[in-house]
């Protein structure tokens, strides 16, 4: 059996991440239709699984720390959560 080790964020922790690159990606030059395709990418995304790191995982590490420092408590636990996740191989179903 597959197991999806990822939960999702609360809603409103999605929709703030969601929030945060969408206001970054505007502060690029979109002349060749470059910020309409990512913004358009991000809209795509749902809250399933970890999806919300892909929005995240667009940007340069440099841009995608500085989001995360400017995210609530809340929205970076949940990052931590995800990384503990990903470095460690953990599956909060399968192994508790």
């Amino acid at each position: 059996m597959i197991y999806d080790a990822y939960l999702p964020p609360r809603q409103k922790v999605f929709e703030e991440i969601k929030k945060a690159c969408v206001d970054m990606w505007k502060t690029y030059d979109n002349s060749y239709g470059y910020v309409d395709e990512k913004i358009e990418r991000v809209e795509q995304i749902r809250n399933e699984g970890a999806d919300v790191m892909f929005l995240l995982n667009m940007f340069h590490h440099t841009m995608k720390e500085y989001i995360i420092s400017t995210l609530s408590p809340e929205a970076k636990d949940y990052i931590k959560y995800y990384n503990k996740i990903n470095e460690e191989g953990l599956n909060p179903e399968r192994d508790n």
